[in-house]
Formats: C-alpha cells, sequence, structure tokens
C-alpha cells in the first residue's frame, strides 16, 4: 500500500507498475506518471495497468507506459516532451552524437540522436556546457574536414542523416549531408562542392524526392555533374543504409551512381513521375510572385510578394585571408528594376526589400509566406552563376602569374587583365590605375612623379616619394607621420603620394581620418593592401577623454602596422575568426604626434614646419596628379613589378638587411634604421624601373640614389629627437624641472 501522495525520486522504481519515472507520485493506489506523446499525467490504478485499460479524461485517451502495447493501440513513454528552443538539456536517452566542424576541424555543433528516435542540435556554450539552439553558429555540411581533403575525382554522396554519411564513409566513400536533414539544404553548401561529382541519394518518401530536388537545383552549374540516384527495392522511407542491409554492396551502389544520368530540371510543373513538383508551386503573375498552394481541392493561387526578383549571380568575395558568399539578386517593382548584392545569411530575412526597393514592396504577412518568398526566388533563379571577387588591393596570383589589384581590375604583366572582378569597400573604390602608359607618356608620368621632389627639403620628400613606391613591395612594418600646424601644407603632400594610386583622392577625398573609428580604420588599412593609406588629421581636441581616445586609436592603428598583426577576433560559435593586420604603408597627418616612444619608434615622423613648402610648385604637382600622371606611373611601375615580383619579394628581406647595416646609427631606435632601410629598397626599385623605361639616365639614377639615401640619413637624424621627447625618464626630469622652476 503506497502512502497518500507519496513521492519517489527517479532512481527509485514505481511500486505500484514497477518502472521508472522521471517524475513520479502515488496517491493511493493511483500512479501519476508523464506521457510525453500526449503530454498529459496518466492516472491508471494497479488493476487497470495490470489489464491494460485505457482511462479517459475528456476527450483524451492516457495510458500508463507497459512492457508491450497499450489496448489503446499506442505504446507510451515516461519522458517529458522535447524542450523549448534555447532550455536546459532534455532528459532523454542518447544513443549518438554527431559532430560538425570547420575546415580546421573545430567544433562547432552537433547533432544529437535520442532513443525512442528524435534529434536535436546544440553548441558548445564556452563553459564546459552546452547551448540546445543553432543560434549564430555557422552551418557547415557533415565531416567537412574528410570532403576537403578527399580525392577530387571521386564522387560525393549527399545522403539524408550522419548515420547514412558515416555508414558509406566506413566502406570507403565520400560521404556528407547537411545539418536538420531532409529539406534544410542551404545554398551556400554548394561551394564546398565545386568541381566535384555529386550523387545525392535521397530517401525513399515524398520529403526525400523534394529534397533531392532542392539539393540538385542548389549544386547544379558548381559542381562538376549531378546525379540523383533513387535506390529500386527500398521500403517506405528507407534509406541507403536500408538498402545495403538488404545485401546490396558498395560496388554495386558505385556502380549505380556511375550509370545514372546526369539531373536536369524537370518542364516546368511537373516531375519525372508527372506530378506537381517544388518549383512548379511558384511562379510570377501581375509584378508578384506567386505560389500556387495545394488544398484538397486543388491548387489556389497566393501572392507571396508585390514584386519579382531574381538571383542573378552568386559572388564569392575574397579578401585575401576568408571568404564570404553574397547573391546578386535583380528585382522588379513598379516598372523599375534594381540591381544589388545581398549577403548570402541575410537573404531569408528579407529585410533586405525595404533597404534596396522601399517601403512600399511588400513580402505578404502570413507565418510561412516569407519563407516561401524565399524559396520561390532561390528556385526561379536559372542563370545565377558563380563569380569570384577581390575586396582588397595588390598582388595576388591569378592562375599562375602575379597581377596587381585595383579598383577598376587587375594589371599583370602584359598590362590591364578585364577579368579580374574587384569590389572594394567605402571609399577605397577610388583605389583605380589607369591602363600602364607606353613610350614618351611613360617618361612624362615618371618624370611628373619625380618632381614631388622638388617641392620642398629632400628631408621631407624624399621619404614620402620613396614610401609610395615602396608600399607596392609589400611587408613594410611602419608608417610615416607628416606634423605641422594648420595651414603648411602637409595634407597637401600626402594627397600627392595618395594619387600615385588613384587621381580621385585629392586633399579633400583621402580614404582615412582620424575621426574614424579604431575599427573602421583597422579594416581599411587591411584592404588597402600593398598600397598607400592616408589618415589624415590627427589633431586631438575636446574633453580630456577625447584627446585620450584619438591617442589610443593612434597606438592601436600604428602598432599593429609595426606589427604587422591584427587583432584576434571571436565568432558567436565561439571559434576564432583570422586576424587582419595592416597590409600596406599608412601616411598619417596631423597637428599633433602620437605619443609613446614605443609608439613613435614604429613611424617616422616628418615636421613640415613654416613656408617649408613651395607653393607654385605644389600647384603644378597638383594638375599632374589630378590629370592621371602619377597613376600612370605607379601602373607602369606595378606593370614592370609583376613578373619581377616573386623574385623581389623573396630577396626583400635580404635586400633590407642590407641597408639596415648602413643606415644604423648608434644610441637611435632600433626600428629608425629598419625603416630607412625599407624606404631606401622601395626608392631603389623605382630608379631601376624609371632608368629601364628610359625615363633617367644612369648618372641621373645615381645622382638621385645619393641624393635619397642622405635625406634618409636626415630624416632618422630628426627621428631621434622625437624618440628623445618620448622617453620616459627624460620627459619626467623636464616635467620635473618645470615644476621646480615654477
Amino acid at each position: 500500500m503506497v502512502s497518500s501522495a507519496q513521492r519517489f525520486t527517479r532512481d527509485q522504481p514505481c511500486p505500484i507498475c514497477g518502472g521508472y519515472h522521471k517524475q513520479q507520485r502515488h496517491q493511493g493506489q493511483r500512479c501519476y506518471g508523464f506521457l510525453s506523446d500526449e503530454g498529459k499525467w496518466a492516472h491508471c490504478t494497479r488493476e487497470e495497468l495490470a489489464g491494460g485499460i485505457a482511462m479517459k479524461d475528456g476527450s483524451q485517451t492516457y495510458a500508463h507506459r507497459l512492457t508491450g502495447d497499450c489496448r489503446c493501440g499506442q505504446r507510451h513513454d515516461n519522458r517529458p516532451p522535447s524542450p523549448k528552443r534555447g532550455s536546459k538539456r532534455p532528459s532523454r536517452r542518447i544513443v549518438a552524437t554527431y559532430d560538425y566542424t570547420d575546415e580546421d576541424g573545430t567544433l562547432l555543433f552537433q547533432t544529437v540522436r535520442y532513443d525512442p528516435k528524435d534529434f536535436a542540435q546544440r553548441q558548445p556554450d564556452g563553459k564546459g556546457g552546452w547551448k540546445w539552439n543553432l543560434e549564430g553558429v555557422r552551418r557547415v555540411l557533415y565531416r567537412l574536414p574528410e570532403l576537403l581533403a578527399a580525392d577530387p575525382a571521386k564522387p560525393v554522396f549527399i545522403v539524408e542523416g550522419e548515420k547514412d554519411a558515416d555508414n558509406l564513409i566506413k566502406l570507403g566513400l565520400v560521404a556528407t549531408t547537411n545539418p536538420m536533414g531532409a529539406g534544410k539544404w542551404l545554398p551556400e553548401y554548394s561551394v564546398w562542392l565545386e568541381g566535384r561529382q555529386v550523387v545525392k541519394v535521397p530517401d525513399n518518401d515524398r520529403t526525400g524526392r523534394e529534397d533531392a530536388v532542392k539539393v540538385a537545383y542548389s549544386v547544379q552549374g558548381v559542381a562538376k555533374s549531378v546525379r540523383v540516384l533513387e535506390l529500386a527495392g527500398l521500403p517506405d522511407q528507407g534509406d541507403v543504409s536500408d538498402w545495403l542491409g538488404q545485401g546490396h554492396t558498395i560496388d554495386e551502389l558505385v556502380d549505380l551512381a556511375r550509370k545514372a544520368p546526369e539531373w536536369e530540371p524537370s518542364p516546368p510543373g511537373e516531375n519525372r513521375q508527372g506530378g506537381a513538383t517544388l518549383e512548379g508551386r511558384y511562379g510570377m503573375a501581375d509584378g508578384g510572385i506567386v505560389w500556387n498552394k495545394p488544398l484538397k481541392d486543388g491548387d489556389v493561387p497566393v501572392y507571396l510578394t508585390n514584386f519579382t526578383a531574381e538571383i542573378t549571380a552568386q559572388l564569392i568575395e575574397d579578401d585575401g585571408v576568408e571568404t564570404r558568399r553574397s547573391l546578386e539578386i535583380e528585382a522588379r517593382f513598379q516598372n523599375r528594376t534594381s540591381r544589388f548584392s545581398v549577403g548570402a545569411a541575410q537573404f531569408g530575412g528579407m529585410g533586405w526589400t525595404m533597404e534596396h526597393l522601399g517601403a512600399r514592396a511588400v513580402v505578404y504577412p502570413g507565418s510561412t509566406l516569407k519563407d516561401h518568398a524565399r524559396t520561390a526566388i532561390q528556385l526561379l533563379s536559372k542563370d545565377a552563376h558563380e563569380r569570384h571577387v577581390y575586396t582588397h588591393t595588390g598582388w595576388r596570383k591569378l592562375g599562375k602569374h602575379w597581377a596587381f589589384l585595383h579598383a577598376g581590375g587587375a594589371i599583370g604583366a602584359n598590362g590591364s587583365l578585364p577579368d579580374a572582378e574587384v569590389h572594394l569597400p567605402g571609399d577605397l573604390r577610388n583605389y583605380m590605375l589607369p591602363e600602364p602608359p607606353e613610350g614618351a607618356e611613360l617618361v612624362q608620368a615618371i618624370r611628373a612623379s619625380l618632381r614631388v621632389l622638388e617641392l620642398a627639403d629632400d628631408a621631407i620628400t624624399v621619404p614620402i616619394n620613396a614610401g609610395t613606391y615602396r608600399a607596392p613591395l609589400g611587408g613594410i612594418d611602419a608608417a610615416i607621420h607628416l606634423s605641422g600646424a594648420t595651414g603648411e601644407g602637409k595634407t597637401a603632400l600626402a594627397a600627392l603620394a595618395q594619387q600615385h594610386f588613384g587621381p580621385g583622392m585629392d586633399a579633400r577625398h583621402l580614404p582615412g581620418s582620424w575621426s574614424s573609428t579604431g575599427n573602421a580604420l583597422e579594416g581599411l588599412a587591411f584592404h588597402a593592401k600593398d598600397a598607400i593609406l592616408s589618415v589624415d588629421d590627427f589633431a586631438p581636441a575636446g574633453s580630456a577623454t577625447d584627446v585620450q581616445r584619438m591617442h589610443r586609436e593612434a597606438d592601436r592603428l600604428i602598432r599593429a602596422q609595426g606589427n604587422s598583426s591584427g587583432r584576434m577576433r571571436m565568432r558567436a560559435d565561439a571559434t576564432l575568426k583570422p586576424a587582419k593586420p595592416p597590409r600596406g604603408l599608412i601616411l598619417s597627418t596631423g597637428e599633433d604626434v602620437p605619443k609613446g616612444q614605443s609608439l613613435r619608434a614604429r613611424m617616422l615622423v616628418i615636421e613640415t614646419g613654416k613656408d617649408a613648402l613651395d607653393w607654385d610648385k605644389l600647384t603644378a604637382c597638383q594638375e599632374d596628379a589630378a590629370n592621371g600622371l602619377y597613376a600612370q606611373a605607379m601602373a607602369a611601375y606595378v606593370r614592370w613589378l609583376a613578373p619581377r615580383y616573386q623574385g623581389i619579394s623573396d630577396s626583400l628581406k635580404t635586400q633590407v638587411d642590407a641597408l639596415r647595416a648602413e643606415a644604423h646609427l648608434s644610441g637611435r631606435h632600433r626600428r629608425t634604421a629598419d625603416l630607412v632601410a625599407n624606404l631606401g629598397v622601395g626608392f631603389r626599385h623605382f630608379l631601376a624601373f624609371a632608368q629601364e623605361s628610359g625615363a633617367v639616365t644612369q648618372g641621373e639614377a645615381d645622382g638621385l640614389w645619393q641624393r635619397c639615401w642622405r635625406a634618409l640619413g636626415e630624416a632618422a637624424e630628426a627621428q631621434g629627437a622625437h624618440q628623445l621627447a618620448a622617453e620616459p625618464a627624460t620627459r619626467f626630469l623636464e616635467l620635473l624641472s618645470a615644476a621646480i622652476a615654477s
């Protein structure tokens, strides 16, 4: 006899039914157990349990869990229902876990399989536990590292579950699946199947067949070939593991895959069995996207949007460290056609409609209509070819040869490369080089660039001109800072250097400003690879907090330049993002100099001084820059470098070391000699280019080199004063003397 309202823990057997419950309570002869299938509590007496009699409570039938099926025809369980999103770990027996990792093998999330058969996803919470959702997690294909490492000549089998993929992999095949099973394929998965032979093996049910069509559409045009292999003799809802369990061999599977015809889209509105396909459910009508909703009495057209849209291209945006996918969309709304790009991660939310089409572009309300609109656009986009787009300037190997990227494309050893596509962010779009000139035009452009040396003393102009031609060689770990009072022409002088990379970047349109945030400046410095990046107007003002902020931002950017390092960041899934350090040469201007002895050792400080510039010559140089002569000289210079770039890059450290030995000044910071040597190497390569182009003679080149080396030495001597002013002990003594004197 169980006492009234007696409670038992889950480790104690039920004295009435003998089973174990997650939660249980007994009152009299009644057992109160939880039924997950019904979401209700059972109220069964011992006698009713023994007889297998179902109790009724209104219209709902309850039965306690028995060793066999209940007379009501159902098997009941005493486990609670699946938890809501983000709740704690469900209390069910886990029978298998399947790891989803990134390309480097870092765990992103797991799919968990339970008994009875059920699935859930979880991600590491960063504290040794789990979060039971996939919010903020990057979605990838199952066994991604093995897929990427596999022989490209082998076919890739795409199945509907991790168990099936594991079974095929154990038998020597290349296999994968997508998280959460059929119907959850995402377009971005296709990038990992580029150039591969894809074989989709669906389960034997309607969902599996529709999923096969969705996957085939997604990878068509990306993969080398696509085949859909429907296995004969499968039971209803059977899969490839069931097929192998029937006695079939892996050789039979491979042979069937080889003989299967390549997949082709079915005619609109029909599938191979003559019924409606998923694609056939969608169409365009009267300026909107329509879903032919299947009902018992036939299809009913439901408008999803009041505009039409099509994906015209898939863009793989490459910044030299990582890639991201975006979609180029052409939308038609109210007799107006718009073309724009949307990030793949933002496409599914459909929030881009108002941003790009305006407030009157509508995705109609409904719990699923947004998802149908997204699916319709994907399925109705037939010619979404893939394009590789670069998002930085500087050197990249295109095929087997080096080329210099700029906003207008690329320049290689034979001139402009029209097939290279470059999309630069923000004001970097002005990094635009012309077609490299030849003959007399080339000589004119080089001599125009050399006239910058006549604007002021060599100690001012030579480091700037040398830095301009050092930047395309890459790998410099220092910055240049032009300092002086307002109106002394420091911004105009920096603009002349900047206009070597695009005539549109004059003194009023420099790409960087110290009023920008630190993150924005770091981003610009990363994308402006192998080029000058001017950051204008370092003039701390305002409150003490404002002054400290600007010095802090300068310290952060110039220190990153000097150390050739970027800040490490983490993704939402706790994996590390690749660092993105500055990759060009920062040319800073300002009325003040950033603080700190270590920081000043990472930059060459050049004082312009009152009346340092020849303003008449400056006006002439500005006209040359605006007419594109400086950009022409740089375009020809990078064309000259292209066939030599690999050799120069390999020997650059040796060249810098040789000049450093000459430039080393006893008692100065060792970084000063490094910077002088780097600038000297840049000017030396420019002189070799100018001499080979016929713009200067051997004698002129020798004279310019002696002039350059002497000017860099003077700049290094002046740099010593700035480092001494920032030396902490010296500064302390100065302040102490001032305090005593006052």
